[in-house]
């Protein structure tokens, strides 16, 4: 290389070194580094892979084109499909090849492509494109076409982007973890705030009812036994509260939620919901209905009873709580499965649907709404209590037997439906061996510990 190439050369290195290290900005250094590179080669392309894991496909992230071709930004390949770029990627060594790309009427391209790295780690690739004169077209070593010393420069820059990008990457996930970090102190002083102000209201009208008969301010027995029954009510709800803290904050050493895994009968499971919710439904005037498969009977869900019915009347209690006109209903249809040709399709698992006209959930909040802390609605003075921990233990309890639960709603104002998706025990079980378990006090919804928002 003559003295003049190598300044030149030098000056390229130290242009394109500077303006990808004085951002953080990822796009920035992968435009830039595609853009001075290939101007600066003389390149009919330059183009950029962002590359991850190995699983994951290539995309190009930056292009440099010298004259109107079509863009190549934004495709994506995997390794398997481009092993030139899988070979540099894997030896971290550069790759020369003739290129011929069908989208540009099958011209030819000497192509060069040197792998981005950082300790040792690839995170990239850099493909320059020479256009192949026609005179070369049919020698046999038109790759050699990239003279040692562009290459040995396009390696030197290589290994500049492959270090801004490794600093840029870590500056982002860093800047991430600084926002949930965030987030989740705000989360936990709203909910601070919140359980304050949720505890405080039950403690209040315990100590109110109390207070009146003790204060002898009762006209008779029934209206003393009506003061008791809520400060009751309103014990009950604050035990619950306190309940869902405590499990919720329980040391990461100890199993979160205990299970136990006797079946728990279907048919038994849907009887006790609709007595918990007769009491609510009908005070609020809503429809309610409950459709279950015929042989719901023979039908024994993996999992304690207790449990499970405490996850389904959280659900079942956040559609009443959130329908105020309208109706819920509730659908169990068994997931049946294919076994053999000769022994047919036997059921197992079981999707239970909760469906309500209610208030319904914006969608931007339904990706969140199992979040432990996370509620749509966050004025104290909101009409809609909770704790913001319902949802989340629910699912813990659902996924520790093996289910799956999910909400959908179309957004605010169109209702919404949680669905719970359950396992089936071993078949052959008899209704007798599911326990008795007493489903509510007075045929009440015990307060529901978590709202949808």
């Amino acid at each position: 290389m003559s003295e003049k190439q190598s300044k030149k050369s030098q000056q390229l290195l130290l242009q394109i070194a500077k303006s990808i290290h004085r951002t953080s900005n990822l796009e920035r250094i992968w435009q830039q580094t595609a853009r001075d590179l290939g101007s600066g080669l003389g390149a009919s392309r330059c183009i950029i892979y962002s590359y991850q894991e190995e699983n994951q496909p290539l995309k190009v992230v930056a292009e440099y084109q010298q004259q109107a071709m079509p863009s190549m930004l934004g495709w994506e390949v995997r390794l398997e499909e481009c092993p030139e770029i899988g070979r540099a990627i894997a030896t971290l060594e550069p790759v020369l090849v003739d290129t011929t790309l069908p989208q540009e009427n099958g011209e030819r391209y000497s192509t060069l492509i040197v792998p981005t790295a950082y300790e040792d780690r690839p995170n990239g690739a850099i493909v320059l494109y020479h256009q192949l004169p026609k005179s070369k077209l049919h020698r046999e070593h038109c790759p050699l076409l990239w003279r040692e010393a562009e290459i040995e420069l396009v390696q030197e820059v290589a290994k500049q982007a492959g270090s801004a990008i490794a600093s840029a990457t870590l500056y982002h996930q860093l800047q991430e973890a600084r926002q949930q970090a965030q987030e989740a102190a705000r989360l936990k002083h709203d909910f601070l705030g919140k359980i304050s102000h949720e505890f405080r209201t039950p403690l209040n009208h315990i100590i109110g009812f109390l207070q009146l008969i003790l204060d002898d301010m009762v006209d008779d027995t029934e209206e003393q036994r009506e003061f008791i029954h809520e400060a009751h009510h309103s014990a009950l709800h604050f035990l619950h509260m306190i309940n869902d803290v405590l499990d919720f904050n329980k040391p990461k050493t100890l199993p979160l939620i205990e299970l136990e895994l006797p079946p728990t009968n279907l048919h038994k499971l849907l009887k006790n919901l609709e007595r918990c919710a007769f009491n609510q439904i009908e005070s609020k005037q809503l429809t309610f209905k409950i459709t279950q498969p015929s042989n719901s009977r023979n039908l024994f869900l993996q999992g304690n009873e207790k449990q499970i019915l405490q996850v389904m009347l959280n659900l079942l209690g956040n559609a009443i709580k959130f329908t105020h006109q309208g109706g819920i209903t509730i659908e169990a249809e068994p997931i049946t499965h294919k076994v053999t040709a000769e022994e047919g399709d036997y059921p197992n698992r079981v999707e239970i649907r909760i469906s309500d006209t209610g208030i319904g959930v914006p969608l931007e909040y339904q990706s969140r709404l199992f979040e432990p802390f996370f509620r749509v609605h966050e004025a104290y003075t909101s009409p809609y209590p909770g704790t913001g921990l319902g949802l989340a233990l629910s699912k813990k309890i659902i996924e520790g037997i093996g289910g799956e639960i999910h909400f959908y709603s179309m957004g605010e104002g169109l209702g919404s439906t949680v669905t719970v998706n359950l396992p089936l025990a071993a078949p052959c079980l008899s209704s007798k061996s599911a326990p008795e378990i007493s489903p509510c006090l007075n045929h009440k919804i015990i307060p529901i510990r978590e709202d949808c928002g």
